[in-house]
Parts: structure tokens; sequence; C-alpha cells
């Protein structure tokens, strides 16, 4: 997955929404206590792109990131998750509001509920970069637009979109 396409999109989808921080604009200490609570399984070398941080007082040890990785997640009284987009399904992610669902995991919501759709949203829209199986369907989706997209396209022909 490439960070400037998880980027652009998260500017679309996440601008301005509360509690979300957009790389080159994650305040210092929040990312390190968020790599320090997802140490485990993130690589020092996998740039956060986005992080929402679920923590009353600002500390970021609860919420979620997204690198070009795949999306992190920590829950209150629970273990830091992983998936990565690759196992992702976009047709199964759903949000009740206080919750998202996806890959047998949830990610709650306690502070800025509005969020919880719009990281659906975005989800989506980051899953639809990731190419279908050409033996699966012969063609994808633009991450953008939704177009259908010919097997090695490098641009949209709705959009133009580099992919």
């Amino acid at each position: 997955m490439q960070e400037i396409d998880i980027l652009a999109l998260a500017n679309r989808h996440m601008a301005g929404a509360e509690n979300v921080y957009l790389a080159p604009h994650i305040p210092a200490k929040k990312e390190a206590n968020a790599r320090k609570v997802h140490a485990s399984h993130i690589p020092p070398d996998d740039p956060i792109l986005v992080l929402y941080d679920d923590t009353v007082f600002g500390s970021a040890k609860v919420g979620y990131l997204m690198t070009p990785r795949g999306l992190y997640w920590k829950n209150i009284m629970e273990k830091p998750c992983l998936v990565e987009w690759r196992y992702l399904d976009a047709d199964a992610i759903v949000s009740d509001g206080k919750n998202v669902q996806l890959a047998g995991g949830q990610i709650h919501f306690t502070q800025a509920l509005d969020v919880a759709a719009r990281t659906v949203d975005l989800i989506v829209k980051i899953l639809r970069l990731v190419p279908e199986s050409e033996e699966e369907t012969g063609t994808g989706r633009c991450g953008y637009c939704d177009a259908v997209v010919e097997p090695g396209a490098r641009r949209c022909p709705n959009c133009s979109a580099i992919l």
C-alpha cells in the first residue's frame, strides 16, 4: 500500500475529525506512545499515517493507527491488534456508531463517535486501492472514485488517479 494513497484518502475523509491526526502533523508524544503500545508488531520504519486518539487525556495509548502495512488498534482493557490491509474485506466492515467491526475484531470509539462512520468509509476506500486478484475478477477498483480499472492500468479511466 502506498503512503501517498492512504494520506490522500485520509485527508479527504478525516480532515477536521475530532482526535484524528494525519502525517506529518501527528504530535511526537502521541506517536511515541502509540508506537510503544504496538511495539510488539509495528516495525520502527513503518510510518504512521493516521492516528486516532480515543483517550480522555490525549495520551494516544488507545485508538487506532493506519500505516502502509495495515490497521493497528488498541481498545481499553484489551491487547493491541493488527490486521494487514490484504486480509481485510471491504464488504465485511460495518459500524454501529460506537464500534467498527472488521476481520474478527472490533475498534471501540468512546471519545469521538462521529469518527466511527468516517473510519469505515476511509478503510473501505483504502481497501479498494488493494488490487483484487486477477484470477477472481480480472479487474480492480479505483480507491478514489470506485470506477472499474483494468488489470495493469496505471491510471483510473474515470478520474485519472494514479493507481
